[in-house]
Formats: C-alpha cells, sequence, structure tokens
C-alpha cells in the first residue's frame, strides 16, 4: 500500500520502501528517487508543522522588522539638532 502522506511513515527505516507508489526500496530504479524525493517535499509542505513554521517564519520577519524601525526611530531622535 502507497505511503500517501507524512503520517503513514515509519519509525522502522527499512519499512518505508515507497513514497506514494515510488520506490526506494533497495535496488530500486533511480528514475523513480526524482519523484520520490518531490513527492516527499509535497508530503511535508502539506503537514500541520510546516503551515506553523511558515507563520513563524512571518511572525519573526515581522518582530525583525518592527525592531529595526525601532532603533532607527531612537538613533534619528538622539542625533543632535
Amino acid at each position: 500500500m502507497p505511503i500517501t502522506s507524512v503520517d503513514g511513515w515509519s519509525t522502522t527505516a527499512n519499512l518505508n520502501s515507497d513514497v506514494n507508489g515510488n520506490s526506494i526500496a533497495e535496488n530500486c530504479s533511480p528514475a523513480g528517487i526524482n519523484n520520490a524525493m518531490r513527492e516527499m517535499m509535497a508530503q511535508i509542505a502539506a503537514t500541520p508543522l510546516a503551515e506553523t513554521a511558515a507563520t513563524m517564519r512571518t511572525n519573526l520577519g515581522l518582530v525583525a522588522e518592527r525592531q529595526a524601525k525601532k532603533a532607527a526611530r531612537i538613533a534619528a531622535e538622539s542625533e543632535p539638532q
């Protein structure tokens, strides 16, 4: 049965022998590895953790932007007139 999402991944490495039907088992055809890797990326991107990470990056960017604006304002206020 194909492993169609991260939830289907096993913590036992040798049980993870395909990614949505793309074989990654020992001695598999090299032709399927690219598709398997792309499928893994899609599965990871579809997880709630990926959405949380994207939100955290956005929030961290906003905090950094606010801090930079605050530092610029403080520097401008402390310059001699």
